[in-house]
């Protein structure tokens, strides 16, 4: 009985930190996706500013 209660403590321990592991990546995942999407948009701000420079 006290055998099945350790490894349930350290099964929900193990999958906690596959939680916030899970957390971290998503996180980095959106940070960068968000990223690019900024970039891209900036860079097609900035092509219509040229544009409307040029013509």
């Amino acid at each position: 009985m006290v055998h099945e209660e350790i490894h349930e403590e350290w099964f929900m321990r193990k999958y906690m930190r596959n939680v916030s592991v899970r957390a971290v990546i998503l996180n980095l995942l959106e940070w960068f996706s968000n990223k690019i999407v900024n970039s891209a948009l900036n860079c097609t701000v900035a092509k219509k500013n040229w544009t409307k420079q040029i013509f």
